[in-house]
């Protein structure tokens, strides 16, 4: 019986949204084995447990696979037959619990067991699994000598020979031909201490005869397990070498090592330390999951690997078939390229059912029908949309989708109003795109679009603006204008289906806008930090003296007095007796002088004011910014602080990195460009009516809104 989906009596939704999840899960692993062509080594499995014998720990051997499954019988005298497998699905789930909070390192560069040792201790003391008092019992448990059943069987025929076994053997290997490999792969640069090899020789051979058995090529897989006193908790490590290579007398067989699966646990059931290891031998053999070991970029695909592995599994229950019985091994080998198969057969599965449940890009032939389509779809999963957000990691994707949508909006705003005369600025934008983005999230059945002002709307009210300017035409109502008929437009699409001939239309107008948009968003922000240079300007010869001396004297033309009355009180001398303006020349700054009909003399009037850590630090807050977020991303697969922190940081490393980055600007308090935005709604021209174009009288309260919201949803 395949093992279902629903095991825990849940409704229909949450086992659709688990077979999607598995399918999803399938898809990642097959595209992760078949993104190249590179074939992977066979696997040949060896199973250690942990021994105390003659007051001695061992390391013994105690089943080993190829395809099937062997183990050592009668006290080590002989191997059982091969056969399939069975392992209880309890201890495999434990296994994928165990390997989901274990140390699993993908690149490990060790030459020696000893280095091994150390990696492993130092790997599992940063998790914070083990004290030091039990990082040196460890490193002593896995220096510990392996005791293979060759060895046991030939024990009384070595002699002290200490020449080391560190190459492939032949299959048939003399003293002389032994040496000659040797050096060979000492020339490799691959040799290490006698220390690290133990009862190994050339008088005691690998077991010859079975490894005519194992297919050439093949790697090993070191699986070893054990019950370690004084620890409190099991310890899991999964070790993937760089390349396969020798490390020691590890296996029976004179083959390279490339994986090491080490489990210990406190003294527990007798036979749980050996069902993991049988557990993990068996997925270390199956064809699926050891090219996901050999191809695996991080835990995520090897976690992928053991979901996929689950998935095909088949429980027998219980009572109707006696464990004890061996399953004989096949007399054909099933293919395993069916399961290669199964993501791509159930995305076609979904698309044809898809199809036969309803397109949404087919037209019905009735008037709104695809809108009365659309709604009787989204009614069902309308409260589940908004719902479902409520989750703890939703809150940093929350964060950053409003710094997303406020920035962009924010800027192509100020560009906008510059563009448009503040006819529409930033606040017109920032109203538009929170009314439009509530209206769509409430009514459209998409709540997770976001929209706002983009590159081409920017450059398309440019043009509509200019275009006002040349030909008198008001601005406001013209757009207005433009608005409502888009609106037109877009009803009679609706009402008669004509959205469904996007069904012929390419991805590339799709991904040339994308693509557009990001590059904008890319330029303006260089655009934008380098254009603090020309209005902050820095001294590029600090070594000069620089003189500002300058006064403003009156213009011989224009005399000492004149009539100004609107000028401040506090830079003129009000004469009751007449109705004029004394001006104090003294006084006026050298900004208004020109306007107050003077004129500027002295060295210093044309020397520019220098701002030199104004720019400087923009950039340095620029390249902070972006730094401490990627930082925070790839925290997500480092190895420091538990899983829950480093997830954390990196769904909130945006929104943290701007946080920081503006404190920092905020503490120094430097006066870099801030965004200069506006209070309330009005025209940069406090005398003008807020409503008011320069074209006409006035404009009615709607033609702004409905002037702005069109370029937002546009």
């Amino acid at each position: 019986m395949r093992r279902s989906s629903r095991s825990d009596g849940s409704p229909a939704g949450d086992a659709i949204s688990h077979r999607e999840h598995i399918r999803n899960i399938t898809g990642l692993v097959l595209d992760l084995i078949t993104e190249n062509d590179e074939e992977t080594p066979v696997v040949f499995c060896q199973l250690d447990t942990l021994t105390k014998k003659d007051q001695e720990v061992i390391w013994m051997e105690s089943a080993r696979w190829v395809k099937y499954e062997e183990d050592v019988e009668e006290n080590g005298k002989r191997w059982s037959k091969p056969h399939v497998a069975s392992v209880t699905l309890h201890y495999v789930l434990e296994l994928k619990t165990q390997m989901s909070t274990g140390a699993i390192i993908l690149e490990a560069d060790v030459r020696s067991l000893t280095q091994l040792a150390d990696l492993i201790c130092e790997e599992l003391s940063k998790m914070k699994t083990i004290t030091n008092n039990m990082k040196q019992k460890i490193r002593s448990t896995l220096l510990a000598r392996h005791d293979h059943h060759q060895k046991r069987k030939y024990r009384d025929k070595k002699t002290n020979s200490n020449i080391i076994t560190q190459c492939k053997m032949p299959k048939t290997t003399s003293h002389a031909e032994f040496l000659g490999i040797r050096l060979r792969h000492k020339e490799d640069g691959n040799d290490v201490s006698n220390s690290d090899f133990q009862d190994s020789s050339p008088l005691v051979k690998p077991n010859t005869p079975f490894a005519k058995k194992i297919p050439e090529g093949a790697e090993v897989a070191n699986v070893w397990v054990g019950e370690l006193e004084d620890l409190k908790k099991p310890v899991t490590a999964f070790i993937r070498l760089t390349k396969s290579r020798f490390i020691g007398d590890l296996s029976e067989v004179a083959l390279p090592t490339r994986f090491i699966f080490l489990h210990l646990t406190p003294p527990s059931v007798p036979s749980y330390i050996f069902e993991i290891g049988r557990a993990i031998s068996n997925m270390m053999v199956d064809e699926i999951f050891s090219e996901v070991a050999y191809k695996a970029k991080s835990r995520e695909d090897i976690m992928h690997g053991f979901d996929e592995y689950l998935d095909q599994l088949t429980v027998l229950p219980p009572g109707q078939w006696d464990p004890d019985v061996r399953l004989e091994p096949p007399t054909t080998v099933p293919s395993q390229e069916r399961r290669k198969l199964v993501s791509q057969k159930s995305d076609f599965t979904s698309e044809e059912n898809d199809d036969e449940d309803g397109d949404t890009l087919v037209r019905t032939g009735r008037l709104f029908g695809g809108l009365i389509k659309d709604v009787k779809r989204k009614i069902p999963f309308y409260i589940s949309d908004f719902k479902d957000g409520l989750h703890i990691q939703c809150i940093g994707a929350i964060l950053f989708m409003y710094l997303a949508t406020l920035t962009p909006n924010i800027t192509f705003g100020a560009l906008l109003g510059v563009e448009t005369e503040q006819h529409m600025g930033t606040m017109e934008c920032l109203l538009a795109v929170a009314f439009v983005n509530l209206a769509f999230a409430l009514f459209g059945g998409q709540p997770l679009i976001i929209m706002g002002s983009t590159g081409p709307v920017l450059v398309l009210e440019i043009i509509i603006y200019d275009m006002c300017r040349e030909y008198q035409w008001d601005f406001l109502s013209f757009r207005c204008m433009i608005g409502l008929w888009s609106a037109l437009f877009l009803l009679i699409i609706v009402a008669f289906d004509l959205s469904a001939f996007v069904r012929h239309i390419t991805r590339f107008t799709e991904e040339s806008f994308a693509c557009l948009i990001a590059i904008i968003f890319i330029v303006e922000s260089f655009r934008k930090i380098f254009s603090i240079a020309g209005t902050h300007l820095y001294n590029t010869h600090p070594d000069i003296p620089l003189d500002y001396t300058c006064n403003c004297v009156p213009n011989n033309q224009t005399g000492n007095i004149t009539t100004i009355r609107t000028m401040p009180t506090s830079i003129v001398n009000l004469n009751s007796t007449m109705n004029t303006t004394i001006i104090n020349w003294n006084s006026i700054k050298k900004e208004k002088c020109v306007d107050l009909g003077g004129i500027l003399e002295g060295p210093g009037c044309e020397t520019p004011i220098y701002h030199d850590n104004v720019f400087f630090l923009s950039i340095i807050l620029g390249i902070g910014t972006f730094t401490i977020a990627w930082e925070l991303v790839k925290m997500k697969k480092s190895p420091f602080f538990p899983t829950i922190v480093r997830q954390t940081l990196g769904d909130f490393a945006v929104f943290i990195a701007i946080c920081l980055m503006v404190l920092v600007d905020a503490l120094l308090g430097v006066p870099t460009p801030k965004l200069q935005v506006p209070d309330k709604i009005q025209p940069s021209d406090p005398t003008r009516p807020w409503f008011t174009s320069p074209y006409s009288s006035a404009n009615p309260w709607w033609t702004m809104i409905a002037a702005s919201l069109p370029a937002v949803v546009a």
